[in-house]
Order: C-alpha cells, then structure tokens, then sequence
C-alpha cells in the first residue's frame, strides 16, 4: 500500500475514533475538565507522530466540523480546535531537533497566539470569551483563599475604588459624625444612625473586623494602651468590638470599644483610649 495512502487511512480511523470519545466525553460533561485541556493536545501530539502533519490537519479539521455538525455546540468546537492546535504544535516541536528549552520557548509564544486568536474568533462568533471566564475563575480562588488585596494593595496612595468594605464604613462614619457632630462618644449600639446632633440620639455604630484569611476569627484588640497581646476577645483586656474614627483612602481609624460593667446603664460597651489604625484592603 502506498504510504500516504497508509497515513491517510490511519489519520481517519484515529479522527473516528477522537469523534467517539470527544463526543461521549462532552455529552456526559467529562470532557470539560482534563481531557479537552490535556487529553486533546496529547491525542493529536500522537497523531502527528503517526501521521506527520498534513494528515494530521485534516484529521483534526474534519473532527472539529463533525462535532460542530452533530453536537451543534460552537463552544465544545472551538475548545477542540484550540487544544488540536497546541497539540499539533507539540507534536511538531517535539519530532523537531532543537534543544528542549528552545522548544519551550517556541512553544509558549506560539500557544500563547493559538489561544488569542481562538478566544478572539469565539468572542466574535458566539459572544463569550474563554480568557475572561478562566480570569473570573483565578478571581474567584483568590477572593476565597485569604483575599488577594491583602498583601498586593497594602498602599493607601492605591486604594482600589470598588472596595465594598471601604464604602460601608465610610457610610458609617458620616452618619456617626452627623449624628454627634463633637465627637463625643457616650452612646452605642442603637438600631439606627443619625436623627440630630444630640449624642444620646446615636452616635456609634459598633463593628467587628475579620482579617483576611483569619477564618471567621474577628481581630481583637487591646483596651488599654499596655502591651498586651490578644488572641481572641476572651483575653484579658481585650476586646473586639470598635468603633469607626475616620476614613482617609485605604487607611481606617478605629477606636476599641470595651463591655459596658454599668448593669444599669442601657449602653453595652463604653469607649476606651485604644485607637489604632490599619488598611481596610486587609480586611
């Protein structure tokens, strides 16, 4: 049998069986974890071995028509088409005689261009980015893993504008102030802010801080201005309830808020000399 004759019934019985499995894989929802970002690529890398890489091409252009035809998902199609490029691509460097860091390195830019164009070509066919989907998912892990703010943006001259934490205590501090525009501080805990200048009215609005990745413990802080270190709001003088003092950027200013030992006053906590100040884009 002449050779390309032979290549050519292999790359189709290989593109038949790639349908089959590519198609069970997507229909049952596995095939969009691993095997289209890994299996895919190393499928055709094997193809291209066999084959070489015209025969290779047509295989994995007829395979990516027949899933758009019979599935009739351009989602699932444009995936293989990126993943049959960066395997095809890794099948060539890897037959091509260079060194290995050469081919790492020629590899990367030209995957890098594979998954901008494709990202591009879906974006305009079906409206949906596949970048910004994997960006949203980075996003998520960091927002869930300790806050990523935390050690990036810890410069109040950077403050990020759509920080939520920022705005409501920001919030908080106008309606403190407009409600006891002296700054005193004798009332706390009321259901709601404002209503007059008068102090007695509502003047504080008590609040916990939860540090990034402190696990749901709130900070605690020290009553008085002694150097005492404080675990959790059962230490001694300590405690971990404040009130906000003032906001300037990022940088936040709060006053420690102690247990009110008065059983007959109707006020809970009592105001203390305790200030200190800290990066709300670290809570």
């Amino acid at each position: 049998m002449n050779s390309s004759v032979k290549r050519l019934t292999e790359a189709a019985i290989l593109s038949a069986a790639f349908i089959i499995i590519t198609m069970v894989a997507l229909s049952t929802g596995l095939g969009y974890g691993l095997y289209l970002d890994f299996g895919v690529p190393i499928i055709f890398a094997l193809i291209y071995f066999r084959c070489e890489f015209k025969y290779t091409l047509m295989c994995g252009i007829s395979s990516v028509i027949l899933i758009l035809l019979v599935l009739g998902n351009f989602a699932a199609a444009i995936l293989v088409s990126q993943s049959f490029l960066l395997g095809l691509l890794c099948g060539y460097l890897i037959a091509k005689k260079s060194e290995i860091f050469d081919d790492l390195y020629l590899g990367s830019i030209i995957g890098v261009m594979f998954m901008i164009l494709v990202d591009i070509y879906a974006r305009n066919i079906i409206g949906y980015s596949f970048m910004q989907e994997f960006q949203g998912y980075v996003d998520y892990m960091n927002n869930n893993t300790g806050c990523s703010r935390c050690n990036q943006n810890n410069n109040c001259n950077t403050c990020e504008t759509n920080n939520c934490i920022a705005e409501i205590l920001q919030v908080i501090n106008v309606l403190q102030s407009n409600a006891c525009p002296d700054n005193c501080l004798n009332s706390c805990d009321r259901p709601a802010l404002g209503g007059g200048t008068n102090c007695v009215v509502c003047n504080t609005r008590p609040i916990m801080l939860y540090m990034c990745g402190s696990n749901g413990t709130p900070l605690s802080m020290p009553t008085t201005r002694t150097n005492t270190v404080c675990t959790d709001a059962t230490s001694e003088n300590c405690s971990n309830v404040f009130r906000v003092e003032k906001v300037d950027g990022c940088c936040c200013t709060f006053r420690v808020l102690a247990a009110n030992t008065d059983e007959t006053s109707p006020y809970p906590y009592v105001g203390t000399d305790s200030i200190f100040t800290m990066n709300i884009n670290c809570l």
